[in-house]
């Protein structure tokens, strides 16, 4: 019940947008995507809340903006009234190898 879910998306600009009352995420950019592929620009997302069939045993971390890639353009976005992170940015990491 989130709003937009882009998964293994390019070249998308996702602007003006506004999403009110969505569960875990009002837009989720998957790490399928292509990295500084999207645009992402004044958007709003008012009350990004918890599933209410999420379980209480834990915390599954959510955001009303949730980037798993670099995206090419983050601005003039608004999160107000999140039940937890307003934006998370988490790119993948690389491996590590012997020596760094």
């Amino acid at each position: 019940a989130g709003g937009i879910e882009a998964n293994g998306a390019s070249n998308l600009t996702i602007v003006g947008n506004t999403f009110h009352k969505t569960y875990r995420m009002a837009l989720w950019i998957t790490k399928e995507s292509v990295p500084e592929s999207i645009y992402v620009r004044d958007n709003v997302a008012i009350q990004t809340l918890r599933h209410p069939k999420d379980s209480t045993a834990f915390v599954r971390p959510f955001a009303s903006f949730f980037l798993e890639v670099p995206v090419a353009e983050l601005s003039g976005n608004l999160a107000a009234g999140s039940t937890d992170t307003g934006f998370t940015i988490r790119p993948a990491l690389g491996a590590c190898t012997k020596g760094d």
